[in-house]
């Protein structure tokens, strides 16, 4: 079932209030009360700001650019075309009052906001000034160019860089690779007036020369099925505008449509492990948390002991001193075979790695267990929002090594919710706490605000210098794990795995051990809705090594798919069978006079009897030809017979007077005693009341002759669960007993 991700928040209410001071952006009056705007920059207010340093995400007009054109020569700032910047503040507002406030919302409407304003690039480069002149040709054209290319192609960048004199530009020097020079961007991105970041774009130039070369960041000639899709729907945004300032035509009426028909190479979101990789990657970083991980810290503190005011005045030399004479680096350099040479640098595992370089690879070795073991995604781990956090784990019993976490759920819940955990996530934890516990004793000596409960993140590190601020472990930025994996697989490495293999590395390796019998326990421990979401995580099998196995049972083709599928239709068949029986004998029960402890079903049947068949006389031919009827036609709307331990559900399919109807399915899973009781498809026979009886004295039977075991508090809790149950029921039926005692 898909449940709303978030509590539903009227658009009223996320407007402004008329009395409140309104803001205007280039005549243009902002309703949603979670932007600002001041000096030309617009901000979106992040829903936890506790860890950011400003709180919001921006978009600056002063450094946003039009290019030069045949009617402007020079390149034009966005701020200086108000009818056009204020199309950019239109579109994030109009998309903030429509969305729930969660942690990436204030992300997605900025880059919503920077990809109208490259559309808008685009269009001045083809000398189209208003939205109201674009026509279905020009946004298949702009599609047609994003699709062979993405915006390096759509943008003409590499023409329009070609024609740039870099020798009048200011150039700094980035890195050196294969005898050629790469340079920052940023000078020349302003030079043409583009709207790119400097990652997504690199300048390859020799000192001297007139001309360079910008390329592509990345590798990869064209956007997939995702960036295709993501550019359409946000363009499509673009006709929801005031009258004044819309556009008059869709870029096209199905995103993913259009996206899947436009990408011809073979769909793969993420790539997951070869099981080597995993296994050699898994190891290493055991090692790392059970081995190295104790020196590690003690040399952290160390280095990062409070100073005195001496040591103040040369922090970096007092911190390289400290660090060469800690009789905790002679031992680690042993323990690693590696020199130990500096603070603030990453360094490398044949000249030498500096402290840094080893927080960083402990701190990705803490992320890969944490990943693997629990399945859990980037933000869930490490984030200044919705990461782990000081407080949120616990040793339960270590005997019986029982530990549990918090863990935010980001595509579901949207909160906190506990699960256990293994003994190295636990000790992962503990790693990446007590560094960050440093890290934060740093932040305060230097004058920093100290956070608290959910907002003292785990996965930071000290400041380089006198920052009050801890610097925040980013997984897919750090260098730590290209470290780690060097370390596990020689120098030639190759492999740097997402952040997701992790969680779809569990999911495969979870599958393979306990095969198909437990979908909904994997399901449970991902924090799924459904299990079509879970089984995403599995079946895309030849593409992934780990998931071969997965493949061969529920991919396509061979015997044992064949055979598992005779055997399920078999199933449902007899399934199906038995549900037309029972529901038929159910039915005669009821109009046989039989009662019921809970559930409005024998209600039902009788009120729907007497409208189909009008009066029936009682005698047991006609009841039994009756019986038959109603069922026959119950059958037929979908109706079947689904046994719960508290009473059997013949609802079927979705009825919207159950009381489990949510969002046009049953919600099953919510079944209990208090939701179904009531429900007119709910029916409670004594018999199951007296089976449930008999299950807690079974269970308490059980209990008395077994030992203190992981097992034994698993069957504890049940049998809390079985008391309840049983004391609902035995409150229902009193007050009925007492009643016929009273009349006899």
């Amino acid at each position: 079932m898909t449940k709303r991700k978030a509590a539903y928040i009227p658009p009223s209410e996320r407007a402004r209030p008329d009395d409140a001071p309104g803001l205007v952006a280039y005549e243009y009056a902002i309703r949603c009360r979670s932007l600002t705007f001041a000096d030309d920059v617009i901000g979106v207010g992040l829903k936890f700001p506790e860890n950011d340093a400003t709180g919001e995400r921006r978009i600056n007009f002063a450094t946003t650019y039009l290019p030069p054109n045949r009617l402007h020569p020079a390149v034009t700032l966005l701020k200086d075309r108000p009818d056009l910047a204020r199309v950019v503040v239109a579109v994030i507002d109009t998309y903030m009052l429509r969305q729930q406030n969660t942690k990436s919302t204030a992300q997605t409407a900025v880059s919503l906001g920077r990809t109208i304003i490259r559309a808008l690039e685009y269009f001045w480069l083809n000398d189209i000034y208003h939205l109201k002149w674009v026509t279905s040709a020009h946004w298949e054209d702009l599609l047609d160019k994003f699709v062979k290319g993405g915006w390096y192609l759509a943008l003409d960048l590499e023409r329009r860089a070609s024609v740039i004199d870099l020798r009048t530009l200011p150039l700094s020097r980035r890195k050196k690779k294969q005898g050629v020079i790469e340079y920052s961007c940023d000078s020349l991105i302003a030079a043409m007036g583009a709207n790119m970041g400097p990652g997504q774009v690199r300048l390859e130039y020799r000192r001297g020369d007139v001309y360079g070369q910008l390329h592509k960041a990345r590798a990869e000639n064209a956007p997939g099925v995702s960036s295709i899709a993501a550019l359409v729907s946000s363009l499509n945004n673009l006709v929801e505008l005031p009258k004044d300032m819309r556009a008059q035509c869709v870029a096209h009426q199905s995103p993913t449509a259009f996206a899947e028909s436009s990408v011809t190479s073979a769909k793969n979101r993420t790539e997951n492990f070869d099981p080597a990789q995993l296994s050699s990657l898994v190891c290493e970083a055991y090692r790392w948390v059970s081995i190295y991980s104790e020196p590690i810290i003690q040399l952290v503190g160390q280095v990062y002991s409070d100073l005195t005011a001496y040591e103040q005045e040369e922090i970096d030399e007092s911190r390289i001193i400290r660090l060469l004479e800690a009789p905790e680096a002679k031992a680690l350099e042993q323990l690693l075979g590696v020199r130990v040479l500096t603070v603030a640098r990453l360094g490398d595992w044949q000249r030498g790695m500096g402290l840094l370089g080893l927080v960083r690879t402990l701190l990705a070795a803490c992320f890969v267990l944490l990943g693997v073991f629990n399945g859990r995604r980037k933000d869930e781990i490490a984030s200044r929002s919705t990461g782990l956090y000081s407080d949120g784990f616990e040793c339960i019993d270590e005997g019986l090594g029982l530990y549990q976490s918090y863990f935010y759920c980001e595509k579901t819940v949207h909160d906190y919710r506990q699960f256990y955990i293994n003994e190295i996530s636990f000790k992962a934890l503990k790693v990446a706490k007590a560094i960050s516990d440093i890290a934060w004793s740093e932040v305060s000596r230097n004058g920093g605000a100290q956070q608290t409960d959910r907002m003292r993140k785990v996965f930071c590190m000290p400041p380089r210098g006198r920052e009050d601020t801890p610097t925040w472990y980013d997984y897919s930025m750090d260098p730590g794990v290209e470290l780690l994996c060097q370390r596990a697989m020689g120098s030639g490495s190759s492999i740097a795995p997402n952040a997701h293999m992790f969680r779809r590395a569990y999911a495969v390796v979870f599958h393979y051990r306990y095969e198909n019998a437990d979908l909904y326990a994997l399901s449970q421990q991902l924090a799924h809705f459904d299990l079509g979401m879970t089984l995403h995580y599995v079946l895309e099998g030849p593409s992934r090594a780990l998931a071969h196995h997965a493949a061969k049972l529920w991919g396509d083709g061979g015997e044992a798919k064949k055979a598992r599928a005779v055997q399920a239709a078999e199933l449902a068949s007899e399934v199906r069978e038995f549900g037309r029986v029972k529901l038929h004998d159910d039915v005669l029960e009821i109009l046989q006079g039989g009662t019921a402890v809970a559930g409005g079903f024998p209600r039902l049947i009788q009120r729907f009897t007497r409208k189909m068949l009008g009066r029936i006389s009682y005698d047991d031919a006609d009841l039994k030809l009756a019986a038959k009827k109603v069922s026959s036609v119950l059958i037929d709307r979908g109706h079947t017979v689904i046994p719960f331990r508290h009473g059997n559900c013949n609802a079927g399919g979705p009825k919207p007077g159950a009381r489990c109807f949510r969002e046009g399915q049953l919600a099953r899973e919510l079944a209990s005693p208090i939701v179904c009781g009531p429900c007119p498809y709910h029916q409670m026979k004594a018999t199951h009341q007296r089976a449930v009886e008999d299950d807690l004295d079974r269970q308490r039977a059980h209990l008395l002759q077994r030992p203190d075991s992981l097992q034994t508090l698993a069957e504890r809790t049940a049998l809390v669960a079985t008391e309840k149950l049983v004391a609902f029921y035995r409150r229902k039926t009193q007050p009925e007993a007492a009643l016929s005692q009273g009349c006899e």
